[in-house]
């Protein structure tokens, strides 16, 4: 579609530079089915790689698994007591619900509900060390600065912080009623560890439904 031509254009040049169809769906907020799509017939530069360059990449790709499955277990033996603080719980829930579970080395959330993101904002800066993004998503025809003041206050960053995606309308949308004025809001960061933490926590709240339902 016409619309998104410049995000086309974008996953064209990133996919040329050699980045991976993951580092591009995050960048661009799309899923990996379209942005495939987009680029599938562009050589990749992992497929020009040497057979020593190719090993050396399957090495460091065993390292990461290992380090991620450290942090799994880690995370599954802390998650009994951490659960017990239910503001935490509630984290973990909304996650579950709410959050993007398709990639393993981000975390993010996109929600028009104030109270639901400044949760999740609130354990993402106690979780990780990593530099946290703001992504809002809003259509045109809103009062943008509003919304970016509004999400700046409300959650207490400063409003350089947040991106602005805007939504082009078309002038049979110009009379609707929005229930969400201020737009949605992702909240993201790329920490691999803390992914594989949540999943853990994730598993760990499944695991006590199953206690609950068979009574235990």
């Amino acid at each position: 579609m016409k619309r998104y031509s410049h995000l086309k254009e974008k996953a064209t040049k990133w996919r040329e530079e050699g980045k991976s169809l993951t580092y591009i769906c995050e960048r661009l907020s799309l899923n990996k089915s379209t942005v495939h799509y987009w680029i599938k017939g562009i050589k990749y530069e992992r497929d020009k790689q040497t057979y020593g360059q190719q090993r050396g990449t399957q090495a460091m790709v065993r390292k990461y698994k290992t380090l991620r499955k450290e942090a799994y277990d880690k995370a599954f033996e802390e998650a009994p007591a951490l659960l017990k603080n239910n503001y935490f719980r509630d984290f973990i829930l909304l996650y579950m619900t709410e959050g993007f579970r398709r990639t393993g080395h981000s975390v993010n959330l996109a929600n028009s509900n104030p109270a639901i993101v400044r949760t999740f904002n609130d354990w993402l800066i106690k979780l990780t060390e990593k530099d946290i993004k703001y992504i809002l998503r809003i259509h045109d025809d809103h009062d943008v600065k509003a919304a970016v003041s509004y999400w700046s206050k409300y959650l207490g960053i400063g409003k350089k912080k947040i991106k602005v995606n805007l939504k082009n309308n078309t002038s049979r949308m110009k009379t609707r009623n929005w229930r969400n004025l201020h737009g949605i809001l992702t909240v993201q960061c790329c920490d691999t560890y803390l992914r594989s933490a949540i999943e853990a926590y994730m598993d760990t709240v499944e695991k006590s439904w199953d206690n609950l339902r068979n009574g235990q």
